[in-house]
């Protein structure tokens, strides 16, 4: 799974996460209000840690800015909302793909929970909520764990969260697993998203440049300073990106 992924260059003020929004991968990312004109790589991470090598993705071509608007740079990017975390996907797909797939339930219903990490673990592992009536333990066989959970009744609307661990084991809980929303589900099944705008978009590009905004691999995006980058990336084509790799 490729959501949760760092996007990194020494163009931006901070590295950007992929997270799903059904049906791509979404990065932002805030270009640094003190990068000079020129080309950056853009390499991608299955970790923030970088247990595992960055691979260069892209290229990011920052244009030429004047100092009027380099000195309002700072200003503007306080006023840019903070990047959703929220995930959207598809409602029948099973619940948790992952820490950050939040999904509304109404209070009383029965929740399906699967569990894929925990291989050979089966019948030992344990997940409680404060929302949940009962913990629940997931149980199933080969790769993938499943248990039913029921959302309290009396369950106040907000935001939930789950934690998981093995019974068994010295360690009590191994932490934050998901989280979930009490109410009325929207329609996409998640929150909405927050609508940012970047200071340059591909329609305000020449059609050279434009040609970059496609986003794929070793491609070349042209921005200004200051602007919010919005990277998307289909999942399947990521996903035979990634292949191309291994077998390069």
């Amino acid at each position: 799974m490729a959501n949760g992924w760092a996007l990194e260059s020494p163009a931006l003020l901070k590295a950007g996460v992929f997270r799903f929004e059904y049906p791509n991968l979404v990065a932002m990312a805030i270009i640094r209000c003190d990068a000079r004109a020129g080309t950056y790589p853009v390499d991608v991470a299955p970790d923030a840690d970088h247990r595992t090598t960055p691979v260069h993705w892209a290229n990011i071509n920052v244009r030429e800015t004047g100092d009027a608007e380099r000195r309002t740079c700072a200003d503007q990017v306080k006023k840019i909302p903070p990047f959703p975390r929220e995930e959207n996907w598809p409602p029948t797909s099973p619940w948790p793909q992952s820490e950050w797939d939040v999904r509304t339930f109404r209070p009383g219903s029965v929740v399906t929970v699967t569990d894929s990490d925990d291989e050979g673990f089966t019948g030992r592992i344990e997940v409680r909520s404060k929302g949940f009536v009962n913990a629940a333990t997931l149980h199933g066989a080969k790769a993938t764990a499943i248990g039913k959970v029921k959302i309290r009744p009396d369950a106040k609307p907000g935001l939930y969260e789950v934690y998981r661990r093995r019974r068994g084991e010295k360690t009590s809980d191994d932490g934050l697993w998901a989280r979930y929303r009490v109410g009325e589900p929207r329609q996409a099944n998640s929150a909405p998203p927050v609508q940012l705008k970047p200071t340059a978009t591909a329609s305000s590009l020449s059609s050279s440049e434009r040609k970059g905004t496609g986003l794929f691999p070793f491609s070349t995006i042209y921005w200004a300073i200051p602007a919010l980058i919005v990277l998307t990336f289909g999942v399947w084509s990521f996903r035979r990106w990634l292949r191309r790799k291994g077998s390069a």
